[in-house]
This record gives C-alpha cells, sequence and structure tokens, in this order.
C-alpha cells in the first residue's frame, strides 16, 4: 500500500456515480489492480490512499464493506457478522477448530488469537462464561451426542441453544442438591 495516490482517486466524480453498483465494483477492481492486491484494502487505507468517496459508497450505498466484498467481490469474509457467536455457533466453531487443528481440548484463547480465531476467544470470553465454563459445555457437548440428538429431535426444544440452557440448569439444580 506504499504507491502514491492515483491520479484516478483525485477526478471527481459524477453526481450519483457512486450509488451506481457497476462503478463502484468497477473502481474497486482499479484500486486492487493499481495497488496490486487481491483483496480491497481497509476503509482506513482507502482513505489514506485517497479513495475516500470509494470508501463512502461502500458503506453508504452498497451494503457495508464486509457485505460488498462477500457478495460484489466474492471475498471471503475476515471476520463472522455481528451476532454470529450464539452458543450453537460458537460450539460449531469450537468442534471446528479442534477438528481442524487435532486438539483433544479447546486450547486456551492466546492460542486461539495465535491461529487466527480471536472472534471465537473473544466471543467465549465475554458471551459464553469465560473458558473454564465453556469447555464444561463443550464436553457436555461431545458426550453421548445420540441422547441429546433423540431429545433435539423430540420437538420439545425450538433451538439447540434452548436444549443446552435446559440442561445446564438441570445440572446446577443438582449440583445445589448434591451440595446440601
Amino acid at each position: 500500500m506504499n504507491k502514491l495516490k492515483s491520479t484516478m482517486a483525485s477526478k471527481r466524480k459524477a453526481h450519483k456515480y457512486w450509488k451506481g453498483l457497476e462503478n463502484t465494483i468497477s473502481e474497486s477492481k482499479k484500486v486492487m489492480e493499481e495497488q496490486g492486491v487481491d483483496i480491497l484494502p481497509s476503509q482506513k487505507e482507502l482513505i489514506e490512499l485517497g479513495y475516500s468517496c470509494l470508501n463512502i459508497a461502500i458503506s453508504r450505498y452498497h451494503g457495508g464493506f464486509p457485505n460488498f466484498r462477500e457478495k460484489h467481490l466474492g471475498e471471503k469474509l475476515l471476520r463472522k457478522p455481528s451476532g454470529y457467536y450464539t452458543l450453537e455457533n460458537t460450539i460449531y466453531e469450537s468442534k471446528k477448530v479442534m477438528e481442524e487443528h487435532g486438539f483433544d481440548t479447546l486450547p486456551p484463547s492466546n492460542k486461539l488469537r495465535e491461529l487466527g480465531y480471536s472472534g471465537l476467544s473473544r466471543a467465549i470470553s465475554i458471551h459464553h462464561g469465560g473458558f473454564p465454563n465453556f469447555r464444561k459445555t463443550l464436553r457436555w457437548g461431545m458426550k453421548s451426542n445420540a441422547k441429546h440428538l433423540t431429545d433435539l429431535l423430540s420437538g420439545d426444544y425450538p433451538s439447540l441453544e434452548d436444549y443446552i440452557k435446559v440442561v445446564v440448569d438441570r445440572k446446577k439444580e443438582s449440583n445445589k442438591i448434591k451440595l446440601k
């Protein structure tokens, strides 16, 4: 991104030019080609390169950067969309990481971040009770899957999250009884 600002970036475009999706896609591809990159530069980089109008167009008229990158440039999303890390998705992503990297247990937060899974690490820490509690939930999710699947398919639970909450609440209650 160290190349000089493009002369194209400084030319003023016609009124409503940036509202046209094809114009924005075309300009995005020109920037990528000019900069010698395969992915669209970040918002900050576009501004630094003199493409603030392109930055605004993508944000204002074409659904924002993640949407634009994925739908119109065919780029893989670098981060999950807001609200993605429900308990069900977090369990799924955790199991996927463990399988892909050959882990028997969920690695610690720093290892997940090192491997490029900072979003997953953050979701576990902030939304799912931290790593020790989440590991318990994950272990529960990996035991007797046939029994859990039978319960889920019974139709009594609208989602995996609802089912997990019921089972976790039952476990908490049984632990209280044992402590008395």
